[in-house]
């Protein structure tokens, strides 16, 4: 009996091929003081409404899902018109952890928007960073 050959396996490249998915918090400070893309919170509401970053638009994740699925393109583009969103629109998706972003960032990308990002360091790290540029909730902000 011949024994297996034993080969190690290449390696593997495990940093992002996509990049221009990810908004670094550099990237997301130069883009608020300049006002070239959408801020796009895919928190739900009543989370928006406590703080989020001043001029974003409240687009919860699951507005775009039903019972776990993705919604249809015409659902989508729906939910997108109600909020004054285009394909072609630059959008930086964020939220507090990231999944909820992801999510939306992958619907919005599915029925063709290419101009779409995730804010890698989420919300926390822009609360912590840049307090004064949230939209707090007056009452929350001072219960602290």
């Amino acid at each position: 009996m011949t024994k297996p050959k034993i080969t190690s396996a290449p390696l593997t490249n495990l940093k992002p091929k996509r990049t221009y998915l990810l908004t670094k918090p550099t990237q997301m400070v130069f883009d608020f003081q300049h006002k070239t893309s959408k801020h796009i919170d895919t928190r739900p509401s009543d989370v928006y409404k406590k703080y989020h970053i001043e001029g974003a638009i409240n687009l919860p994740s699951k507005l775009l899902m039903e019972e776990a699925r993705f919604n249809s393109v015409a659902t989508i583009k729906d939910v997108m018109a109600k909020n004054k969103l285009a394909l072609d629109d630059r959008m930086i998706f964020y939220s507090s952890n990231s999944l909820s972003s992801c999510a939306a960032l992958f619907c919005i990308n599915s029925i063709g928007a290419d101009r779409v990002s995730i804010y890698d360091a989420g919300l926390e790290n822009w609360k912590e960073n840049h307090e004064d540029r949230l939209n707090i909730d007056q009452e929350s902000f001072l219960q602290r």
